[in-house]
C-alpha cells in the first residue's frame, strides 16, 4: 500500500526526453528540418497524446486509490464494532465469525 502511495515521477522522465529531443531538432538545419517536419511535428502529437493518458490514468489510479484507503477504513471500523458486540454477548450467544460461514455465502451463490 505504501509503495502505490507515493507519486509517480513519469511527467518529469517524458518532459526531460521531449526538451532534449526538441534541442537536438532545433539544431538540424534548414534542409533537413523542412524534410522531416511532418514526422517531427505527428511524433510530437502522439507525445502528447501518450502524456494526456498518463495523467488521465494516473488521476483515474490515485481516485481508485483514496476510495479504497476510505473502504478499507469503514471495513476495520466494522471489524471493531463488530468485536465489541461480540464481547457484549454471553458465551453461548456470540456471532459466528465470518470466516465459519463463507462457504455459505459461497454455496448460496452458486
Amino acid at each position: 500500500m505504501e509503495r502505490l502511495s507515493r507519486p509517480i515521477p513519469l511527467t518529469s522522465t517524458s518532459d526531460e526526453y521531449t526538451r532534449q529531443l526538441n534541442v537536438l531538432y532545433d539544431k538540424l538545419d534548414r534542409n533537413t528540418r523542412t524534410r522531416y517536419s511532418k514526422q517531427h511535428h505527428d511524433l510530437e502529437k502522439r507525445s502528447n497524446d501518450l502524456q494526456d493518458k498518463m495523467i488521465q490514468q494516473t488521476i483515474r489510479s490515485e481516485y481508485l486509490l483514496r476510495i479504497w484507503k476510505e473502504y478499507q477504513l469503514r471495513l476495520d471500523e466494522i471489524r471493531h464494532q463488530l468485536g465489541d458486540i461480540q464481547k457484549q454477548l454471553p458465551a453461548h450467544k456470540r456471532l459466528l465469525q465470518f470466516q465459519q460461514i463463507q462457504p455459505a455465502f459461497v454455496l448460496y451463490k452458486v
